[in-house]
């Protein structure tokens, strides 16, 4: 199923010798009853429990999710205990006010319980300011039971063979060149979520989250008079896949690079801070996509509801902006949607039971589109019909607990390249003097318009990579960024990476994927975040 750590050293030159197998570990597990009790038809049972009781309590509209979520995490060596994690949470509207309660029981008096508690909870709120919740139309009631589209499921995959594939990693490394080494830690986890409503939706889908981060490194020793001399290999970025995230990353035809990178690391050079020509790798414009533009077009913060909480956006005006505003150059297509396998957003359905559909948040440069929910799809009708458009969400609600209420959060990401561009190698030859980001961490403010950046830079000469630049940064504006694109990389040069961001009150995470192409900027302010003064 997996390559093992013998096979995989014996096909390589440096795995001659014999290798001893690490044997399975058991993983003791604490499982709630619930698992052990509840098929899917008494969970579904409850749920219609739910939704009958907040009917009855004066509820115009419920919707009744349940959650399951076991994770599990290894750090240079087996694992602990099995994380796991149940929520149930009951959604309503009563006159036009949204009431939430959760749980972790998964039983009928709870579900009474907690439908009470939300009408209650809209009712109280309903005595606030006048802002009347209509949601979007959804096209139809769906119900069914979907899988995300993996091969292993990482639960089912044997811990030694696990750490067998790990192990060979580090093995092959070290194999590589004297005083290399590696270290790594792996995440995965598994959720299941159950969703009924008051309109007639009964379904189920589960999804998995698996990523590790591996780094290869010189030993300290042989770094005291150089730097030091590190290189996190980024091929095994949180997907939305199983094991197969990290067995079948093609880790071996890559150590070599991965090696000669971190050895030129270690001879970095001060940066000069300046303004430059830039060459971004996929894995760097991925990063600036979801922290720009990929959190501006929430439609929640543009409309100011995320003021007290995430923040708000520098696309201030969504109606008088959609179709209209500037977001970046010509060249500039972003697309966003919930279906592409692989992707940590992939859903079939969002967590209010629409189904997910593919759609243009950035077309030729001009704002196409928001990321929406059915709450906030239909104060777009106006400029919907305007534009020829019918009024539904984009299918970008969700959670990642049942015990967290429904928001509308970040789907996956793409920046369209162009076909015929060139390669992240390509774009550097054709650099005279400039600098490449090999990799990026940038923050922004809380309109996702000013932000600043760290990474891996180095420095570009006559068309080739330069030595590395110690301490090197950037600050940067969004309009100026997504205008300023000199060439789009080629389409098949793209690479995708996971990404978190958090919203809400209280506050929640949600994980999504970017995928981009390599880009050549005209320019990028390069400072040393370093200086103190």
């Amino acid at each position: 199923m997996t390559v093992s750590r013998r096979r995989f050293l014996g096909a390589s030159a440096a795995g001659a010798a014999a290798v001893t197998l690490i044997p399975n570990f058991a993983v003791a597990e604490s499982f709630s009853p619930v698992t052990d009790t509840l098929d899917d038809g008494a969970i579904y049972a409850l749920g219609r429990k739910g939704v009958d009781a907040a009917l009855a309590a004066g509820a115009t509209y419920a919707d009744v999710r349940f959650s399951v979520t076991r994770a599990r995490r290894f750090m240079n060596g087996p694992p602990g205990l099995d994380a796991m994690e149940y929520g149930v949470g009951i959604r309503v509207l009563f006159n036009g006010y949204w009431g939430f309660y959760s749980s972790v029981n998964f039983t009928e008096a709870e579900m009474v319980r907690l439908a009470k508690g939300a009408v209650a909870q809209a009712t109280a709120f309903s005595r606030g300011r006048k802002d009347v919740v209509e949601l979007a139309p959804v096209a139809k009631v769906v119900n069914g039971d979907w899988k995300m589209p993996i091969k292993y499921d990482p639960f089912e995959v044997p811990i030694g063979e696990q750490l067998d594939v790990i192990y060979s990693y580090v093995d092959y490394v070290g194999q590589q060149m004297y005083g290399v080494g590696a270290s790594w830690v792996i995440d995965y986890s598994r959720t299941t979520f159950y969703f009924c409503s008051s309109e007639g939706s009964n379904w189920k889908q589960t999804s998995y989250k698996t990523g590790a981060g591996f780094s290869i490194s010189y030993r300290d020793q042989y770094s005291k008079e150089l730097g030091p001399g590190g290189y996190g290999v980024d091929i095994m970025s949180t997907a939305g896949m199983g094991w197969e995230r990290i067995s079948e990353c093609n880790f071996a035809a890559q150590v070599p690079k991965f090696i000669e990178e971190a050895e030129q690391s270690r001879y970095g050079i001060p940066v000069d801070v300046n303004r430059y020509e830039a060459v971004l790798a996929p894995a760097a414009i991925a990063n600036l996509l979801g922290q720009t533009i990929g959190g501006a077009t929430q439609l929640d913060r543009a409309l100011g509801y995320e003021a007290n909480a995430g923040g708000t956006s520098y696309i201030n005006e969504p109606f008088e902006m959609l179709g209209n505003f500037k977001v970046g150059g010509p060249n500039v297509n972003v697309v966003a949607g919930r279906s592409e396998a692989g992707l940590l957003a992939t859903r079939k359905w969002d967590d209010e039971g629409v189904e997910v559909k593919d759609f243009t948040l950035v077309k030729d440069g001009i704002l196409n589109d928001f990321q929406t929910n059915r709450e906030h799809a239909g104060t777009l009708a106006d400029t919907y019909k305007a534009l020829g458009r019918s009024v539904e969400s984009n299918a970008c609600s969700g959670s990642a607990s049942a015990r967290e209420i429904a928001l509308q959060m970040t789907p996956n990401l793409t920046l369209v390249g162009d076909p015929n561009g060139p390669t992240f190698e390509e774009m550097v030859k054709g650099v005279e003097r400039g600098v490449a980001v090999m990799s990026l961490s940038a923050s922004v403010d809380q309109q996702f318009l000013n932000g600043v950046g760290n990474g891996t830079f180095r420095e570009i000469i006559k068309g080739k990579l330069g030595k590395y630049l110690w301490g090197a940064g950037t600050i940067f504006r969004t309009p100026e960024i997504w205008t300023g694109i000199k060439t789009l990389g080629r389409s098949s040069a793209s690479e995708s990476v996971g990404m978190g961001r958090g919203k809400g009150q209280p506050y929640q995470y949600w994980n999504f994927s970017v995928t981009a192409p390599p880009v050549h900027l005209k320019q990028l302010d390069i400072i040393d975040i370093k200086r103190k003064a």
